[in-house]
C-alpha cells in the first residue's frame, strides 16, 4: 500500500460504464476509457483529501477502500458532482511524490456518493464531499 507522505495532490474518476478494457498485471494496473470518455479530475485541494486502503479482517486477503475528497464552493463549478452520486467508479490519484495509483478495477468497483457540506460557524468548510468505498481483493495499484 502506498505512503501517501506529502499528502494526495491531484484525484480523478472514472464511471464504470465508460470503461472500454481494465488489466490487472503484475507490476499495475491499465485502465482504458472507451472512445470519447475519460478520466475526470475532481477540483479539490490538497490537504482535504484522504485515500484509507487497510487489510480487511479475514483471511480471503481483501482490502477495505475508504476516500474522502472535498471540492471547496469556489470551485464547484469546475465538476458536476451529481454524475457521480450513487455510481460505481475507479479512484486515480497522485501522490505528494508523483506517483500515480488507481483504487479499483473493472471486476471491483468502488461506490460513490456525494454530500454538501454546510459550515456550523463562520470558518468551517464549505462545499461538496465525494466519498467512496469498497472491499478489493488487492491493495491500490500503480498505473501503468
Amino acid at each position: 500500500m502506498s505512503d501517501n507522505i506529502g499528502g494526495i495532490s491531484a484525484c480523478w474518476y472514472i464511471l464504470a460504464e465508460d470503461i472500454e478494457n481494465c488489466a490487472i498485471l503484475p507490476n499495475g494496473i491499465i485502465v482504458e476509457p472507451k472512445v470519447g470518455k475519460e478520466w475526470m479530475k475532481i477540483p479539490s485541494t490538497q490537504n482535504r483529501n484522504d485515500v484509507r486502503i487497510t487489510s480487511g479482517n479475514d483471511r480471503l486477503g481483501t482490502y477495505n477502500v475508504a476516500i474522502s475528497v472535498s471540492i471547496p464552493t469556489p470551485k464547484l463549478a469546475l465538476t458536476d458532482t451529481t454524475q457521480i452520486n450513487n455510481k460505481n467508479i475507479i479512484f486515480k490519484y497522485r501522490t505528494g511524490n508523483g506517483n500515480i495509483f488507481v483504487a479499483g478495477s473493472a471486476e471491483n468497483f468502488l461506490s460513490a456518493n456525494v454530500r454538501r457540506l454546510t459550515p456550523s460557524e463562520a470558518s468551517g468548510f464549505s462545499g461538496v464531499q465525494i466519498n467512496a468505498s469498497g472491499t478489493l481483493p488487492h491493495p491500490e495499484l500503480p498505473l501503468i
